[in-house]
Order: C-alpha cells, then structure tokens, then sequence
C-alpha cells in the first residue's frame, strides 16, 4: 500500500488548520458584533463649558448652556449707590432670570435661587420656577454699623444653580457654578462664574458640579473595567482568518 508523501500530508493538515481557523472566524464574528451591540455607548453625554466671568456692578452675563446662540439664563448684579446729603445709600440685588420656558431650582421656604452643593440631584423632583429669583441682597446707609442683607448666594463659594431648560421642547437639566463676594466696604456684591454644563439626554438628572457622563469631576474614579480586552483583542484577531493567527497567538501570550 503506497505511503502519502510529505507533500500531501502538509496539504491536509494545512487544510485542516484553515477549516478550523475559519469556524473560529465565524464564532469571533458572531461574538464581535454580539459585543458591538453590548458596548454601544449611550446617547446620553454631559456637557461642560468652562467659564471666567466675573460681574461686578451693574454687570449682566447669559448662560448659552447648549451653545446654540440663544441666552437660556441672565444672571444680573443690579447695584446702586445714591448720595443724600450726609448719607450714602447703597443697595446690590443678584438675581438669575430664566428664558422662555426654562426653570430655576429654588430654596424650600423662599423663593430664592438655591446655592446647591456639588454633588446635589438636579432632576425631575426638585422645586423650580420660571420667573426671576433671587440670589442675594444687600442695602443700608453708610452710616449704619451693621447693614440688612439676606439671600442663601452671600459669600456664597463655588455653589451651583440647579438649572432647568428645553431644547426642542424637550427637559434638560444643567448647574452653573458661581461664588459671590461682598465687598464690607462698600457693600457692595461680585458674582464669579467658572462654569456649566448641561445632560444631553431629556429628562434625565444631573449632579452640581457633573463634567462626565455617570461621573463627578471631585469624586470620579479611575475605571477598573479592563478584563474584557484581552477577549476582544482575541476574537478581532481570529476574525481575521490565516492573517490574525500571529495576532491571535501573541495576545494570548
């Protein structure tokens, strides 16, 4: 009985290897688009915009939240300072006017802009209006010992406004951050705003102070959620067929 020659003993072993690598390439194909579909990210982003505005007397700011040109929030220091004979009076209002339909978070008691702090919910279940509210105030006379002044946003340091807004009539919420400061000499107010941001998918809540999708910029974590790109890095290679064995083998290594 004739023996096979070397030569067609390497063609069926070859053939053999090509059968089996093709399978692999069919079960790495169907698992890839398997995980494809797993790993397709959300729609949902958040979106920062840093800020260095600082408004002093007088001075107006509006907030583009979505960055599509039109104002959604005016924050506003209306100050004055007016001189009666030996007196001076001064007074300075903060105050933060929604847009259209867009809302505010207000504080629980008054109808104050709540000064939130980071971290805080900002979402469906909060108390918000549409209409012009309150950060702080100042007034009195210079020659008062100890002036009136009130509001949750005096002295107020890196604090957020809870912001409610549509896009499209759509509910998206968002935080500026802002600090305020209150010159004692002359009693009067500075607002400072470093940024804001917003939650791209209606409807869905936001953290004072969120810059990232599910994360705090102050809390946020490396992500530890490496053990499946070995799998990947395997399957992509024998998805290849003959070319990705080099591959195959030294991710495996």
């Amino acid at each position: 009985m004739p023996r096979p020659s070397p030569s067609s003993t390497r063609s069926t072993d070859e053939n053999q290897v090509q059968h089996r690598l093709n399978l692999y390439a069919l079960a790495a194909g169907a698992a890839g688009v398997s995980m494809i579909a797993l790993a397709t990210p959300s729609e949902a982003e958040v979106i920062y915009t840093p800020a260095h505005a600082t408004l002093g007397c007088k001075g107006t700011y509006g907030i583009d939240l979505n960055q599509d040109g039109v104002t959604d929030f005016t924050l506003q220091n209306a100050c004055k300072v007016q001189h009666v004979g030996f007196y001076t009076f001064f007074s300075d209002l903060i105050s933060v006017t929604p847009a259209h339909e867009n809302k505010v978070v207000i504080t629980s008691g008054f109808n104050f802009a709540a000064a939130l702090s980071p971290g805080t919910k900002i979402g469906r279940n909060q108390r918000a209006q549409s209409k012009n509210a309150l950060m702080a105030r100042t007034y009195g006379y210079n020659n008062e010992s100890q002036p009136y002044y009130y509001g949750p946003w005096l002295k107020a340091s890196s604090r957020y406004l809870g912001l409610e807004f549509q896009i499209d009539g759509e509910t998206h919420y968002g935080w500026a951050r802002l600090s305020v400061k209150w010159n004692h000499r002359e009693h009067l107010l500075s607002v400072g705003l470093t940024g804001f941001a917003y939650e791209t998918e209606p409807n869905t809540p936001i953290l004072a102070g969120q810059t990232k999708d599910g994360q705090d910029a102050a809390s946020a974590e490396p992500s530890n959620g490496t053990a499946d790109r070995p799998v990947q890095n395997h399957l992509g290679a024998l998805a290849l067929g003959v070319t990705g064995v080099p591959v195959w083998r030294s991710a495996g290594k």
